[in-house]
């Protein structure tokens, strides 16, 4: 007051921010975390605009270095969230390009150990677009081996005994591979070679391979471990990615009698896609919320992650929408759209999205 400058405090404001002290701290709230600085510079920066009549300069003359701090933000925000939610997001990210492209691999299959005890429901539909059908949940301390060759599945086994699957296999030059598979169940080993050499990571769980059809080289081998609480996953290599919807004008609702919402979807350089409004021409955001409930509003895009979604296969012909931001999915309600948990052992999460 004495030198005349205005004071804001917002150390009691934390209802107001929309603060969750469980998310936006990572220390038990004394110092905020990304997410928790996220929400208080949007609410300073509403403050900015309300209360002092700030107005934006963006892509103003003179302004040049402000619009060159943001793209800066921007690259670095997008780098910090991908490694922050890459494991639960490459999981997704892996099985769905698999899914959209399965035609192009030789796709080789086992379990080690046991595969049932931290199997995630919410899975099974991109399993099945794969070409899969077992139902995984119920394969206790079982062997399995699965081939898909081109997109049509040759084998899908199960046994609790030891399994050995071998056989001869000619990519798209007539160059023929030997391959052997070995599934041990629980305590038992896994194998998966192709020609005398060991291509699977041969990890409890889910090990798979992908072998290109065009030369019968390695693409990638990953491992699905369910035996952990999240089903740690592990890839080396990444199949090629497709978009799983192409750009165009869409209806997302809860179910198929009742439309929430029309967007225009658009994918984006980075493979996530935005999804703007189609009458206010703004686009879907999670407006810096992580909380479950969190509202999902529109508002204008800036390169930001909350503005950014990955769209993946879910049951029953529904889709996740799943936050770049924040790692939560958009659900729909009478209420309007919202934020909720990615719960991987559920069937009933995603919404639909219907063409128009």
């Amino acid at each position: 007051e004495q030198i005349g400058l205005p004071f804001f405090d917002m150390s009691k404001e934390d209802d107001s921010i929309g603060l969750n002290w469980k998310k936006d701290s990572f220390d038990n709230g004394k110092h905020l975390n990304y997410y928790g600085m996220a929400k208080t510079s949007k609410y300073f920066a509403k403050y900015l605009t309300d209360e002092l009549k700030q107005e934006s300069h963006k892509d103003q003359s003179g302004y040049e270095s402000w619009d060159n701090d943001l793209s800066e933000y921007c690259e670095w925000e997008n780098r910090e969230i991908y490694d922050l939610l890459d494991n639960k997001r490459r999981k997704y990210e892996w099985l769905n390009a698999l899914a959209a492209n399965k035609e192009k691999y030789l796709i080789l299959v086992t379990v080690k150990n046991d595969v049932s005890k931290g199997w995630m429901s919410g899975l099974n539909s991109v399993f099945e677009k794969i070409g899969l059908t077992t139902d995984f949940a119920k394969l206790k301390q079982m062997s399995y081996i699965a081939v898909i060759d081109g997109g049509q599945k040759k084998v899908e086994i199960s046994n609790p005994d030891v399994m050995n699957y071998d056989f001869v296999w000619k990519d798209a030059n007539a160059s023929e591979h030997d391959v052997h598979m070995k599934s041990g169940g629980a305590g038992g080993d896994c194998e998966i070679e192709i020609d005398g050499s060991e291509k699977s990571v041969d990890s409890s769980g889910l090990n798979i391979v992908l072998i290109d059809r065009d030369n019968g080289n390695l693409v990638s081998a990953a491992n699905l471990d369910t035996s952990t609480e999240d089903a740690e996953f592990e890839a080396k290599g990444e199949p090629e990615k497709s978009a799983l919807i192409e750009n165009g004008i869409y209806s997302i609702c809860s179910d198929a009698g009742s439309v929430k919402v029309k967007v225009r979807i658009e994918e984006n350089a980075d493979g996530t896609y935005g999804l703007k409004d189609t009458e206010s021409d703004k686009y879907l955001s999670v407006m810096a919320g992580n909380k479950d409930g969190d509202k999902v509003d529109f508002e204008d895009d800036h390169g930001l992650t909350v503005t950014k979604w990955r769209i993946y296969y879910a049951n029953d012909g529904k889709y996740l929408i799943y936050s770049n931001y924040n790692g939560m999915i958009l659900a729909a309600s009478g209420q309007g759209l919202y934020m909720t948990e990615l719960d991987q052992h559920s069937e009933e999460q995603g919404v639909y999205i219907y063409g128009n």
